[in-house]
């Protein structure tokens, strides 16, 4: 079996197997259905891939899809099969003796990608990237880490590239089936599909007073310059086509265009109606971007005239909460199956042990795996960054 080098998981999909022939310690052993239903597996089925620096000639993304696996991504080969998606000859792929990189991912872990350079380089105002690019970037990092992934020391061949991370769990289950161990139902879940996701952070909203949310605004704001220095081009510009403009930019662009000077910073509020729009907007926070606005407007309706919702506190939150950490901690802190890798638990241990949550109610389990998933690829792209 091989796993995917973003995810962790198998590359040809999660399934549950038929328990018509399994008795009930046997289904015991499997996931829990009422937390992950086989919907919830789908996405792991779609379709996988494998990526190297062929995949992105003439422009198009050529993804042969198959089995093109290195025990690490040093570029030892194992084993590969192959077709185009389009069934088409294999005279692209490069042959045994080839040192091209190849690496094995799924389809849907490729829209993580795309997503989440995405977001970056609008986080840090920079050029729009396309999807194609955003994927061949990523490539690029995977290919320069390799000589920073180490052997694996068990001997385990034809499997998929280690990281020092273990897949924040997923490591653990790297076997010739993929085993359904109780409470680990998080790594697994829809990523993209989080049903009560909305429910959840409106759950976690609170309730202030209108005057204690003036105080912070004025807390956020009191390193605004006192510039009285005129920006023609934008301060003298009506509030309506201002806020088109902001609406366009990333927040620290925002925060930085509102301390310019004196007129853009009363005409640039940022009460919780603007950190609502933000996070509702899906450039705020990069695991956010599919949250339902009309619940989210409507929940304003809610609060009496003199309180209002602390939409601000709520964004603080969610990024500074410790999804992964708190889902390795609950599962860590339980008895766990003999016979399964154990490598990687000490250090899973010490990661999570001081993980604490400021939110109420458990998140979603895609939620936490859409985080873990992200997580793995923004630190693929901080390694690649230090190594420049």
């Amino acid at each position: 079996m091989v796993y995917c080098c973003v995810c962790g998981l198998a590359v040809d999909g999660i399934y549950y197997p038929e328990t018509f022939d399994l008795d009930e310690e046997e289904i015991a052993q499997l996931y829990d259905r009422e937390k992950l239903p086989e919907s919830q597996l789908e996405w792991t089925q779609a379709a996988f891939c494998t990526i190297n620096e062929r995949s992105f000639e003439d422009g198009e993304l050529y993804m042969p899809i198959g089995i093109f696996c290195f025990t690490t991504l040093a570029g030892e080969y194992v084993e590969g099969r192959n077709c185009s998606p389009k069934f088409q000859s294999d005279g692209q792929l490069p042959d045994i003796a080839s040192p091209d990189s190849f690496f094995p991912v799924h389809l849907s872990c490729l829209t993580l990608i795309e997503q989440f350079v995405k977001c970056k380089t609008f986080a840090k105002s920079e050029k729009p990237t396309s999807g194609i690019i955003a994927i061949q970037y990523f490539y690029k990092v995977l290919d320069s880490l390799r000589p920073l992934i180490r052997e694996d020391p068990d001997g385990v061949t034809g499997k998929g590239i280690e990281w020092k991370h273990g897949y924040y769990g997923a490591r653990r289950f790297w076997f010739d089936s993929w085993t359904m161990e109780p409470g680990w139902e998080f790594l697994c879940a829809d990523p993209f599909e989080i049903a009560t996701f909305t429910d959840f952070l409106l759950s976690n909203l609170n309730l202030i007073r209108v005057r204690e949310a003036q105080q912070e605004l004025l807390v956020l704001n009191k390193h605004q310059t006192a510039n009285d220095s005129s920006i023609a081009a934008l301060d003298a510009l009506p509030n309506e086509l201002l806020n088109k403009i902001i609406a366009l930019l990333p927040i620290s662009s925002i925060l930085n265009l509102h301390c310019t000077n004196r007129k853009l910073f009363n005409k640039i509020s940022l009460d919780q109606n603007f950190w609502r729009d933000q996070l509702v907007s899906g450039r705020l926070i990069s695991f956010i971007w599919d949250l339902d606005r009309e619940p989210c407007l409507q929940k304003d309706n809610e609060a009496s005239d003199n309180t209002c919702w602390d939409w601000r506190a709520l964004a603080r939150d969610l990024v500074e909460e410790p999804f992964v950490e708190l889902a390795l901690k609950n599962r860590l802190s339980e008895s766990l199956a003999d016979g399964l890798g154990r490598r990687h638990l000490e250090s899973w241990r010490e990661l999570s042990k001081g993980a604490t949550t400021k939110l109420k109610g458990p998140p979603p389990l895609g939620l936490i795996n859409r985080v873990r998933i992200l997580r793995i690829i923004e630190e693929a792209m901080r390694l690649a960054e230090n190594q420049k």
